[in-house]
């Protein structure tokens, strides 16, 4: 169970309605809350990149289906940015 201060307490962190009624989110909150806000936040925001999935390749050893994607897609002719000399177009 979450006290109205600790509701306020998430709200004024940022945190939405839908992201505080999460169980996982609820569990993570109680067993971190002595913790100091600036470490409570990052285990908080870690929670919802996994479940959005997008979680560092680095941290999980897994790529999120968006990133196969652009890796799939990529084209050398087709780099965003490039500039492109005059005899090249």
């Amino acid at each position: 169970m979450i006290t109205e201060e600790e509701l306020l307490r998430l709200t004024s962190m940022g945190y939405t309605d839908g992201e505080i009624l999460d169980k996982e989110f609820i569990e993570i909150f109680q067993e971190n809350k002595n913790e100091s806000e600036k470490e409570l936040k990052k285990k908080l925001d870690k929670l919802l990149k996994e479940q959005a999935g997008i979680i560092d390749s680095e941290e999980s050893g897994e790529k999120s289906d968006n990133e196969e994607s652009e890796e799939d897609n990529t084209d050398d002719s087709e780099k965003t940015g490039e500039i492109l000399s005059p005899d090249e177009i």
